[in-house]
């Protein structure tokens, strides 16, 4: 399976986000009290980096226009059930963090 180390954990506390290209996507991963969590980084609404975004417990919520997202599973929370996010897997393995594989499936 291949993968892309986002970040170390020692350099990624708790509150931090970043954006990472894996895949030939730009993904926005991001280090909470409840883990770490790899969505899509651009807001479905007008494109806008969510990494960029104030972030509250568990939601996202994008710099531009406001939408709010659950950064575990990508779903809208301030938004059009549309507009779900990508979410992606992520693996801690030793020190490393990393996005593990494609895209996660949609729960039906």
């Amino acid at each position: 399976m291949s993968y892309t180390v986002a970040a170390r954990l020692e350099e990624f506390p708790v509150g931090q986000s970043r954006i990472v290209e894996h895949g030939g996507k730009y993904v926005a991963v991001f280090h909470t009290e409840e883990g770490v969590f790899a969505i899509q980084n651009d807001c479905p609404h007008a494109w806008a980096p969510l990494a960029s975004g104030s972030v509250d417990d568990c939601l996202v919520t994008c710099p531009l226009h406001g939408w709010s997202f659950d950064v575990r599973d990508g779903s809208p929370v301030d938004a059009p059930p549309s507009a779900a996010l990508r979410c992606y897997r992520v693996e801690i393995i030793g020190d490393e963090v990393r996005i593990a594989g494609g895209e996660l499936e949609a729960e039906p």
